[in-house]
């Protein structure tokens, strides 16, 4: 999995000038359109460290990930699954 990120990134434009941390969990499925949409929204390296409240918040926030493979929370009907909008079962419309 460590090996198919590194990869999976080499070809990612936002992943330019950026470090970052990820971790893998087995079974997790990866995003089906890449990390392009992830790695757009972090911060450069050139933009400087986070401040304490910065990086206490972004922790809180990375303990929310998001399961599955479509990585849309706007997808997900009431009392359906993560599973059931990868597997395209979820008819509700991005962004809804």
């Amino acid at each position: 999995d460590v090996a198919s990120v590194l990869v999976s990134v080499l070809g990612e434009p936002a992943a330019s000038g950026k470090t970052f941390e990820f971790s893998s969990v087995q079974g997790y499925p990866k995003p089906r359109e890449g990390y392009g949409t992830t790695l757009a929204r972090m911060r450069p390296d050139a933009d400087g460290p986070l401040s304490v409240e910065q990086l206490d918040a972004e922790y809180r926030l990375m303990q929310q990930l998001l399961p599955g493979e479509v990585q849309d929370a706007t997808k997900l009907e009431m009392g359906r699954k993560y599973e059931e909008v990868d597997a395209g079962e979820v008819s509700r419309e991005k962004g809804a």
